[in-house]
């Protein structure tokens, strides 16, 4: 489906599949996704110290401080591609600390809702132009404020149109939940 509108990258926002070969052969080092976790926090084995659906709370859980978002290549690994940037820090409030120490783990869980959407609504949308503009300058991680050079058309694509060849191609306005964002070239036919 997407081989119709010359795509030339792939962003996810807030995709909750996990990307297979198919689609990675597709477009091999052009996947990137907004995390909602800082992904150069490792674990002693080298791998990520907060990844999948719940790493905001996680993170929180485990007593950070801060939270961060980070955009990062898609691999085979699960949140374990190269970062490409990160967010600004997101101070955790003190007081959940606390009432993770008591156990109140429903006032966990509702403050690290609150965070995450903090961190996308602030930060999500600025993450997702960096990376794309580090791809489109053939740089893996971001070394400067540089902005892209090329032009490109956003392509929207809830996932339920990925079964759907004849969906329209902006037929979301929005990015959110289980939306590929797609860089083509500016004059892809939509």
């Amino acid at each position: 489906m997407l081989r119709r509108f010359d795509v030339g990258a792939v962003v996810l926002l807030g995709y909750l599949f996990v990307i297979t070969e198919p689609l990675l052969a597709a477009f091999p080092d052009r996947i990137i996704n907004i995390h909602d976790a800082d992904l150069t926090l490792r674990n002693a084995d080298g791998s990520p110290r907060y990844p999948g659906l719940h790493a905001t709370r996680d993170a929180i859980f485990a007593g950070e401080r801060e939270t961060r978002s980070s955009a990062h290549v898609v691999t085979s690994q699960l949140d374990g591609g190269p970062v490409i940037v990160r967010s600004k820090a997101f101070p955790v409030a003190p007081f959940i600390h606390e009432a993770a120490a008591r156990g109140e783990d429903d006032i966990v869980r509702a403050y690290a809702y609150a965070q995450r959407e903090w961190m996308m609504r602030s930060s999500w949308g600025e993450l997702a132009a960096e990376g794309v503009s580090m791809l489109s300058l053939g740089k893996p991680s971001r070394t400067d404020k540089s902005v892209c050079a090329t032009s490109v058309r956003v392509i929207r694509v809830p996932t339920a149109d990925l079964s759907n060849s004849n969906a329209p191609a902006a037929s979301r306005e929005q990015c959110g939940t289980d939306t590929l964002v797609c860089a083509a070239p500016a004059g892809a036919a939509a």
